[in-house]
């Protein structure tokens, strides 16, 4: 579920992006550090999930807590407010 909720905000992310041509794409810089930071998290993770991490072993950023204290505990509030100052910021995705 985690990893889906990365995935889906990454994806809105980049949604922000204007076609410039048919190849090219520009993203404003804001969407793409965030979409940047949710496609490194979301590698963490997998690497911790393949590593065979649980909510209850020390957190894949290296914070000395458990996962399920740390990025686990509040990821969906800390999405939706990510989400809403890049809409306030960027406006709607085009």
């Amino acid at each position: 579920m985690t990893y889906i909720l990365l995935a889906e905000t990454e994806s809105r992310a980049l949604a922000y992006n204007t076609q410039l041509n048919g190849t090219e794409y520009a993203i404003p810089e804001t969407a793409f550090i965030v979409a940047d930071s949710y496609r490194k998290m979301k590698g963490e993770l997998l690497e911790f999930i393949r590593a065979g991490g649980q909510p209850h072993y020390a957190c894949f950023c290296g914070l000395p807590t458990t996962y399920k204290s740390c990025h686990g505990s509040q990821l969906r509030e800390n999405i939706n407010s990510i989400t809403s100052k890049l809409q306030r910021l960027s406006g709607n995705p085009g």
